[in-house]
């Protein structure tokens, strides 16, 4: 079998439809993570291909703890970067008029001689 008839094998097509199922998006927002309370969380929606993930209450304590980390983290990250970026616009914004002035004299000299 060439390469080509495996790409169109039917069990190929079934593998890689298994593939896709498991990057399925999923939504939490039902889900709270309650540190009196064990949760699962299924990561897949198959009927017969459900993977289950027990969550204990200090697994998702520092799950959360982790996750506000990170968060904090991309705050600062993007608070400086952003103040960055209008540094160097305003950096631009002298340098424009600047430049504004100077083609303003060279004019007026070009126009005196």
């Amino acid at each position: 079998m060439n390469f080509n008839e495996m790409l169109k094998s039917n069990e190929n097509n079934i593998r890689s439809d298994k593939f896709n199922n498991y990057c399925t998006s999923f939504n939490n927002s039902a889900m709270s993570l309650n540190s009196t309370k064990q949760n699962n969380i299924s990561l897949l929606n198959n009927n017969n291909n459900n993977i289950n993930v027990k969550v204990e209450p200090k697994a998702g304590e520092e799950l959360e703890i982790y996750v506000e980390n990170m968060l904090n983290e991309l705050k600062t990250k993007m608070q400086s970067l952003s103040d960055n970026l209008l540094n160097k616009v305003d950096n631009m914004e002298k340098y424009l008029d600047e430049l504004e002035n100077t083609m303003m004299n060279y004019t007026t000299q070009n126009n005196l001689q």
